[in-house]
């Protein structure tokens, strides 16, 4: 073998075995995290992409909520190297809605809520956020939430009004017109 080629045939090995072990060392510290967070067994590298495959969009949440197990703490769920953690607890989410550096929202899970409210602080990111969120905190002070329970109350019946039994119900529409009151 001519010393060039065997030395870039070396050089090739070595560069590829540096990152080999690079993402072999990313997917452990991936995985640990993962596995801190409670929620279903997960493959490697695949998560839980496995229970997710095939469905069609009716069969996504369902799915996402049998993956969720009902937990009332963090739960996860991991599909290839991404990592969606469900916050439930008003603690939790609080502490989470608070953090600037999870201010950033992804767009996988948001396009889903931007179907019933295209644009609102949930779904705004960076300098935009922060100056909605400056702009509301006061409304979410305990005495006007408190005030504002007749409103919610009257919002809840106007909706269980509107509901037919036995017929399909349009979450979305219902879901804008509390919004947009």
């Amino acid at each position: 073998m001519i010393p060039i080629t065997a030395a870039l045939l070396y050089g090739a090995l070595v560069a590829a075995a540096v990152l080999v072990a690079r993402a072999s060392r990313a997917l452990y510290k991936f995985r640990r995290l993962e596995q801190d967070i409670p929620g279903p067994a997960s493959l490697p590298v695949l998560g839980n992409a496995l229970d997710l495959l095939g469905l069609s969009h009716e069969g996504v949440f369902p799915a996402l909520m049998a993956l969720w197990g009902g937990r009332r703490t963090l739960s996860r769920v991991s599909v290839l190297n991404h990592l969606h953690v469900f916050v439930t607890d008003p603690v939790d989410l609080e502490a989470v809605v608070k953090r600037r550096d999870l201010a950033d929202k992804p767009r996988v899970f948001y396009d889903l809520l931007r179907a019933i409210a295209p644009y609102n602080v949930i779904l705004i990111n960076g300098e935009l956020w922060r100056r909605h969120r400056r702009a509301l905190e006061p409304a979410f002070h305990v005495e006007i939430l408190k005030s504002s329970v007749e409103h919610f109350a009257e919002e809840a019946r106007g909706f269980v009004e509107r509901v037919v039994p036995g017929q399909e119900v349009d979450v979305r529409e219902n879901t804008r017109r509390a919004i947009s009151r």
